[in-house]
């Protein structure tokens, strides 16, 4: 697989698309221009749909110039997009009774509810000392999931 940067420019009056190579030789270019909305004297607006479809005219049309692969464009942009973040319940509590302790603060006695066989367990929270019998405690664990196009 190459290495290839593909470059978008967002300017004032068009968007741009620029191929680069691994050699940092230009491979493709494209811009494309979009209206300008004059609402008062010196003022000036722009449609955001507008841009975003010139973006992405920009992009397709700098691709087919370029003839590199759109398998390799789209590995690397996947690799530039934010991972989504998923909540996975690990542990689920019940909240049986709940003690004062001096020095300590409120510690809550529960039932851990996901294994087979029921386990008691005791939970201190920091900055917490509304817990209440019958409270549900959720324990999860946040994982990465790499977004694609």
């Amino acid at each position: 697989m190459g290495s290839y940067i593909l470059a978008l420019d967002q300017g004032t009056t068009s968007s741009r698309a620029i191929i680069f190579d691994k050699d940092q030789s230009i491979l493709g270019a494209a811009q494309k221009e979009f209206a300008q909305i004059y609402p008062e004297e010196g003022w000036v607006e722009h449609d955001p749909m507008e841009i975003f479809s010139s973006q992405f005219a920009v992009m397709a049309e700098v691709i087919a110039k370029s003839n590199v692969p759109i398998e390799e464009i789209k590995a690397a942009m996947e690799g530039m997009l934010s991972p989504e973040i998923k909540e996975e319940v690990t542990a689920t509590v019940e909240v049986r009774e709940v003690f004062k302790i001096t020095k300590v603060g409120t510690v809550a006695g529960c039932m851990v509810k996901e294994v087979a066989t029921n386990y008691e367990c005791g939970i201190s929270l920091k900055n917490y000392q509304d817990i209440k019998i019958g409270d549900i405690i959720e324990g999860y664990e946040e994982k990465e999931v790499k977004k694609t196009l």
